[in-house]
């Protein structure tokens, strides 16, 4: 029999919250280590980390994004609403990792 932990709810908001910042954070050190057009510019290592973290990051919501549009430019409130989904599945997920974490821990 598997036991599943009680999550509470506050910890997936908290968990989203920092998911959504982490992610924004990232976001903003990709674009600000763009190589602004000049070929012979390589991305610093920070850039290269911020994308490959917001990669990670992004990846259940961007995902589903590109399976419903493919290619083309979605709506701007898809993206946003996908954006608080993945950030509450992310929430969801880390809060479960938390309490197990802690269960575990005091077992």
């Amino acid at each position: 029999m598997i036991l599943v932990p009680k999550v509470l709810i506050r910890h997936v908001l908290a968990f989203a919250g920092l998911h959504v910042v982490v992610l924004m954070m990232a976001w903003l050190l990709c674009v600000a280590t763009l190589p602004m057009f000049d070929d012979d510019w390589s991305p610093s290592m920070l850039g290269r980390v911020a994308k490959v973290l917001l990669g990670v990051l992004a990846m259940p919501g961007l995902a589903v994004l590109k399976i419903i549009f493919g290619e083309s430019r979605s709506p701007a409130g898809v993206e946003w609403t996908l954006l608080i989904l993945n950030s509450l599945v992310w929430g969801v997920a880390l809060a479960y990792l938390r309490a197990w974490w802690l269960r575990r821990k005091q077992a």
